[in-house]
């Protein structure tokens, strides 16, 4: 089962969850953690759908210059 976490919370074998984690466990973990309001079951479609919004906005190259861009006197520097 994939769950995604409602808010922040820590599992004994699971570990911890931060907000909006998405990952698969087992099918009587999931149920109880979603009975405890912590986790919602993700659909497969549901997952596919926002994984293809969020590639539309992105460009497929990362802008150049910031605090990553080229330095001075370094190979293939403008």
């Amino acid at each position: 089962m994939k769950i995604k976490a409602i808010r922040m919370f820590s599992h004994y074998t699971l570990g911890n969850f931060s907000q909006g984690d998405v990952r698969i466990v087992e099918d009587e973990v999931g149920k109880a953690l979603i009975a405890m309001h912590l986790a919602t079951e993700v659909k497969e479609e549901e997952q596919n759908s926002k994984q293809e919004e969020n590639n539309k906005g992105q460009p497929d190259k990362p802008k150049t210059g910031g605090k990553s861009g080229n330095k001075r006197r370094t190979a293939g520097a403008d």
